[in-house]
């Protein structure tokens, strides 16, 4: 982790410690999809390994990345500081490994910084780059606070900047905390996909159902997925019925819409109504002889 690294968010460092975390959390989030799926909800030898791993990183991340009470920009300096951003994802995981005094330390600064910046359009993102807000990473920080005060403050500059007036892109992911404009030579992500971090604190409010499996290894109760179950016969006389049913009707459309274009047809020429009542039958052989 100490060898340079170019990230998405521009800066370039030898050891960030959001990047590190963010690998950290999927590894731990490999061991409970691999519980889940692949043990039908019991340990097993890979599940702990990934598991085991998580927790032996997350001990020496937290050692270096965790300085002065809150987390740093880079391992082991603690001068530096940045928005903890990638632990919305322990948060919303219901994930035990990220430590409450990570949790609190992060949330205090946030609220110190908030009293002591004077902005009402948010908090620079790293101490590398102090004065760009992104407003992404921001709502994901607000749903990894413990403070419904702090969560509030970073939406609410968010929201300002959103429906800041002026000449000023709409609708972006960054902005300079100091006038809300765009930041030079940076792109400012105007209406980009990336807004929809704001439903990131929605997602919180959703119930974290575990998942169950009995003994077929199936999730939920064993009487309903039964029930479930439907043989290959019913489902090929379904698709065949339905494509029979389809077939009818597509038929019965275009003998419609043949009627309905005869019928146009005579309304619009009078002559053929009359051409068809009036002209005389041609007699028959029988009856000419």
């Amino acid at each position: 982790m100490r060898y340079p690294q170019m990230l998405a968010n521009g800066l370039t460092t030898k050891g960030n410690s959001n990047v590190a975390l963010k690998g950290i959390l999927g590894i731990y989030a490999m061991g409970e999809i691999t519980k889940a799926l692949e043990s039908r909800g019991k340990q097993s030898a890979t599940a702990d390994h990934y598991s085991n791993l998580a927790k032996s990183m997350y001990i020496q991340w937290e050692t270096v990345a965790f300085q002065s009470g809150r987390m740093s920009s880079e391992f082991s300096q603690s001068s530096s500081w940045t928005l903890g951003y990638n632990i919305y994802a322990a948060t919303l995981m219901g994930a035990d490994l990220v430590g409450k005094n990570v949790l609190d330390g992060q949330t205090s600064f946030y609220s110190s910084q908030f009293s002591s910046s004077g902005s009402k359009l948010g908090l620079g993102f790293d101490s590398n780059a102090e004065y760009i807000v992104k407003s992404h990473w921001s709502l994901f920080a607000a749903g990894a606070a413990t403070s419904t005060t702090v969560r509030d403050s970073f939406i609410s500059g968010v929201w300002s900047r959103t429906f800041m007036k002026g000449r000023i892109s709409p609708f972006s992911t960054t902005w300079d905390l100091r006038s809300g404009a765009s930041p030079p030579n940076m792109t400012d992500g105007s209406a980009s996909p990336a807004q929809g971090a704001m439903f990131s604190l929605l997602a919180l409010t959703l119930p974290n159902v575990p998942t169950n499996f009995n003994s077929d290894g199936l999730s939920g109760d064993s009487s309903k997925q039964q029930g479930r179950k439907v043989s290959a016969g019913a489902i090929a006389g379904g698709v065949v019925g339905g494509l029979a049913v389809i077939l009818a009707l597509i038929l019965l459309a275009i003998f419609l819409a043949r009627r309905r274009r005869q019928k146009q047809i005579q309304e619009d020429d009078p002559d053929i109504n009359f051409r068809l009542h009036t002209c005389p039958r041609e007699p028959a052989a029988s009856d000419r002889s």
